[in-house]
């Protein structure tokens, strides 16, 4: 994920299929911790019984409400986020260049196989680089990622059926939002999702990159390690860095719900800050922590997923254009 060499289109078009890949396999119980973190204290008794009401008063069908946004949203994320973490990566990358000057050792290291696909590179990014990569790759997603997590949430908690819903699908989520509070509506929670995102992102990539390490030997090069090595470690991976990245900012998430979830239109609404306070006050510590089982049952197999699907489809797409060119 760190290469410094990379095609910024193929990034994207891979990124894009793992992101959607990722979404369809962590929709539903995306949509049962946001239910457990909007809802007041008591609404569920637990996990089950929040995946069970859903499906009871619902049907299957509500664990896949507002997927159709963080999906097409895919695009413009990806877009963004791989842009910018390649163009970071490949700064850091350049010895006299202002990012390296930051890190020790300029943020690059011998590296025995770089990345586990050139055989010929002989350095490859420190993990602390791979990390401030990934805090201005997050940094830069937030903006994008904040309008379509508040689509997302504004449908994900009405508990009506679709015909009886309030307002239904993307399009009538953002007229009933820009309607009730304005063009700077669609930004509400803009603030939490930057104080979410950039630490995030920055554990979510350096710890995908350590966990890749880790788990392939040193000694071997691309082609000596089998494919099953190769899946299983980034499939591991995938779903180890997501997890870590996820439960680090729970309760950032769980405010950001809070903020995202309320009525767009209400006047003079509290800041971040405030919203915490007042959750703390009404319900401890332990409202910061509420869905968090749902959001491990998933941060694993959705962001392994993604990973593994990216990984996938970046290297069919090199074998296939040098096959092309041979």
């Amino acid at each position: 994920m760190a290469a410094v060499e990379s095609d910024p289109i193929k990034d994207f078009l891979a990124g894009v299929l793992g992101g959607v890949s990722g979404v369809v396999a962590g929709q539903p119980l995306d949509t049962v911790k946001v239910r457990m973190q909007a809802r007041p204290a008591g609404t569920y008794t637990g996990l089950l019984d929040a995946f069970q009401a859903t499906m009871r008063k619902e049907g299957v069908a509500a664990l896949y409400k507002g997927m159709l946004s963080p999906a097409l949203g895919c695009a413009p994320v990806n877009a963004v986020l791989f842009v910018t973490y390649g163009y970071l990566t490949r700064a850091i990358m350049e010895p006299d260049g202002a990012l390296a000057a930051l890190l020790p050792g300029g943020g690059t290291e011998a590296a025995d196989v770089a990345e586990r696909g050139d055989a010929n590179a002989d350095q490859q990014l420190t993990i602390g680089a791979v990390a401030l990569a990934g805090a201005g790759a997050g940094l830069a997603c937030s903006m994008i990622t904040s309008p379509i997590d508040l689509i997302k949430i504004q449908l994900q908690n009405q508990s009506a059926k679709r015909k009886t819903a309030e307002y239904r699908g993307n399009i009538a989520t953002i007229r009933h939002i820009v309607r009730v509070g304005g063009p700077l509506a669609i930004m509400q929670g803009l603030v939490p999702s930057f104080v979410r995102e950039i630490p995030s992102y920055a554990l979510y990539f350096s710890s995908y990159e350590l966990v890749k390490r880790l788990l392939l030997p040193d000694e071997l090069s691309a082609d000596e390690l089998s494919a099953t090595a190769v899946a299983t470690a980034t499939l591991l991976s995938g779903g180890i860095g997501g997890t870590l990245a996820w439960v680090s900012t729970y309760p950032i998430d769980v405010i950001k719900t809070k903020v995202q979830a309320r009525d767009p239109g209400m006047v003079n609404p509290p800041s971040m800050l405030a919203t915490a306070r007042s959750l703390y006050a009404a319900e401890g510590h332990a409202v910061f922590f509420r869905g968090m089982s749902a959001c491990i049952i998933r941060a694993f197999p959705a962001n392994a997923v993604t990973f593994f699907i990216y990984e996938l489809a970046l290297k069919l797409m090199i074998q296939d254009e040098s096959n092309e060119e041979s």
